[in-house]
């Protein structure tokens, strides 16, 4: 081969290892996504219900924390699949906030399922 042939064979190596260097480094770091959980807290006949809104795999199962703010958690629920909740008894009158924590989902390329609550809802 002659050298001008070489010296250009190993340039356009170079420069194709060079492109593919940052997609080969971010698919081996992998890329986790993130959702923010927006919360709903209504109360009637004597419960509370409410929904978790986020992406649909950040939905079903997550445990939702009601707590009477000043006072301590006073009920939990489980969100079905589409990220609804009720069944948490109203203890009495006060101000109220239902939240989720953090929670990181595996799966293809997993999820990070951000912690959230909801805006506090007085109950007389």
């Amino acid at each position: 081969m002659a050298p001008g042939k070489k010296v250009k064979l190993a340039l356009a190596a170079a420069v194709v290892s060079l492109l593919t260097l940052p997609i080969s480094s971010w698919a081996t770091q992998g890329h986790t996504p993130a959702f923010k959980a927006n919360l709903s807290l209504h109360a009637h006949g004597g419960f509370f219900d409410g929904h978790v809104g986020t992406a649909h795999v950040c939905q079903a199962g997550r445990v939702v924390t009601v707590s009477l703010m000043g006072g301590g958690p006073v009920g939990t629920a489980v969100t079905d699949h589409s990220g609804h909740w009720a069944g948490v008894t109203v203890p009495g009158a006060g101000t109220y906030v239902a939240s989720v924590p953090e929670e990181v989902r595996g799966g293809y390329q997993g999820a990070d399922c951000l912690a959230g609550s909801s805006h506090p809802l007085t109950v007389q």
